[in-house]
């Protein structure tokens, strides 16, 4: 079949219709794409219509204008929308008639091109992942492996900034507990995280999550990680390698003060730093510290002796006091040298860290359900090294579930999917 754009979803994008607020294209925040806000595409006038007058009544006074528009040539539409920080472009509604199990669009660029102001590759995510790739002259034919995302965060930062207005992350208040995964004697270290980057040690990341629910999934993918080292480990060498059994005594537990905890995790792992949902999408994320102000709240310093906690995120720098109150100190939108919050990316590719082939970390594209029973974890194990699946990439997931949209309501987050 004969298309204008390559692929029957670009063409479907160009007869979309775009919400659009007083500044640009509408941002949502949908974790499966953590990367930042994408912007929702509705198949009919009817649909985003029925869409911005629900926002309005959802959202009184959020927004002082909201209009609607035609996506038009989708590449255009893409630059458009990345000179406002958004990355992604996530269809709503039915697209099963011009694309079955559409993921969405998400905005990259050719390594060559890595760094640039504005994405150069619009590229439609299918059921089996990537599917087709459109360039300024239409389809171009760039396997996924060509091509890398658009990481401009010093601009992509601040469109999830506005998230953050009243709290830090999406269901969760201040003073509500966080939640760890750890034994009675250690806690789970991840070797990396998104919002850290690497300024970071290996294995340094300490990972916190605001629900339970979230808690045990990164429970689980960690047990299924270690049992696959463990795999890895009796192949190579034989035996059963009982280092690895210990991780079944892992545990979900409160942290009812993060102020008393960060002291205890940074003496057991000298630099280690805690990152809240590290999974989550870049607006619901976030980097505590524990140290003394600087500048005004520019950053921390991670020095034991001194005596303040701190959290950072895309919406700016909070102080942490005990039992979990938190209070926004400043609305900083530069990076800090010290993490990947409002960094260009420049030089990205050689600060990038050697791929740990043997590390106990949490497998990226393994989903586990907590009430997995224990052979079916191991068989899990078992086959991710059988099967040398890639790991690096994300687990294929419906639409709904890869962006599950939450648009800045006041005051603070509401969920709107």
């Amino acid at each position: 079949m004969e298309t204008r754009y390559g692929h029957p979803a670009f063409d479907a994008l160009a007869d979309a219709f775009h919400v659009l607020t007083e500044s640009g294209p509408l941002p949502g925040s949908g974790d499966r794409y953590r990367i930042g806000a994408v912007t929702p595409a509705f198949r009919s006038q009817e649909a985003v219509e029925r869409f911005i007058e629900s926002l309005m009544v959802d959202a009184p006074g959020q927004y002082r204008s909201l209009s609607h528009a035609r996506v038009g040539d989708p590449w255009e539409f893409m630059r458009f929308s990345g000179g406002h920080g958004i990355v992604g472009i996530a269809p709503e509604g039915d697209w099963s008639t011009v694309c079955p199990g559409i993921r969405g669009f998400q905005f990259m660029t050719r390594f060559g091109e890595t760094g640039r102001d504005v994405p150069t590759v619009l590229e439609v995510v299918g059921p089996d992942g990537p599917a087709a790739t459109l360039g300024v002259g239409g389809a171009i034919g760039i396997d996924h492996h060509g091509l890398d995302h658009w990481h401009r965060y010093d601009l992509a930062d601040g469109a999830s900034a506005i998230f953050g207005r009243k709290s830090p992350f999406r269901d969760w208040d201040s003073g509500d507990p966080f939640f760890e995964v750890s034994t009675e004697t250690t806690f789970a270290i991840f070797s990396e995280a998104d919002l850290t980057g690497p300024w970071t040690k290996p294995l340094s990341i300490v990972p916190l999550f605001v629900t339970r629910q979230d808690a045990e999934v990164g429970m689980a993918e960690l047990v299924a990680s270690r049992l696959a080292m463990a795999e890895v480990h009796r192949r190579s060498h034989g035996g059963d390698p009982g280092a690895f059994g210990s991780v079944r005594s892992y545990q979900v537990r409160e942290v009812t003060d993060i102020q008393m905890r960060i002291p205890q995790y940074q003496r057991m792992v000298p630099g280690a730093i805690v990152v809240i949902n590290p999974d989550a999408n870049r607006s619901n994320s976030g980097i505590a510290g524990y140290g003394r102000q600087k500048g005004g709240a520019e950053w921390w310093e991670r020095e034991t002796s001194h005596t303040r906690s701190w959290l950072r995120t895309a919406a700016g720098v909070w102080k942490i006091d005990r039992h979990n109150q938190v209070k926004v100190v400043a609305r900083e939108r530069r990076w800090s040298g010290r993490d990947t919050l409002f960094w260009n990316g420049a030089g990205r590719f050689q600060l990038a860290s050697l791929p740990h082939t043997l590390q106990p970390e949490p497998l990226a594209g393994v989903r586990v359900p907590p009430d997995l029973p224990d052979d079916a974890i191991n068989d899990l194990g078992r086959a991710v090294v059988a099967t040398g699946a890639r790991l690096d990439q994300p687990p294929t997931a419906p639409v709904e579930e890869m962006f599950v949209f939450v648009y800045a309501h006041s005051p603070g987050h509401d969920q709107r999917q």
